[in-house]
């Protein structure tokens, strides 16, 4: 069989797939969708009158905490006498 006719061949029935589908979705936008059933309804609880009080909450007892230390204002001075490195260019 020759490369054309397999095409050929192909083609038609590619056409004949094509139009088989655009049926088949036609018949299905045609047709009327089934009724969905409702939903079951929530019961409401009914609303209290009054709350009840609430609890208070306890306190938690108070802590002496020590003072700082002071920061001193001023930097420690080095010590050592550091000499400079000779620059060199």
């Amino acid at each position: 069989m020759a490369s054309s006719s397999k095409n050929f061949i192909l083609f038609i029935a590619l056409i004949f797939l094509a139009i088989n589908m655009s049926f088949r979705a036609r018949q299905l936008l045609q047709t009327t969708m089934p009724s969905i059933p409702s939903l079951p309804t929530i019961p409401t609880l009914a609303n209290p009158t009054s709350l009840p009080p609430l609890l208070a909450m306890p306190t938690l007892p108070k802590v002496a905490v020590p003072p700082l230390p002071a920061i001193p204002m001023t930097l420690p001075q080095p010590t050592l006498l550091m000499q400079k490195a000779p620059l060199i260019y």
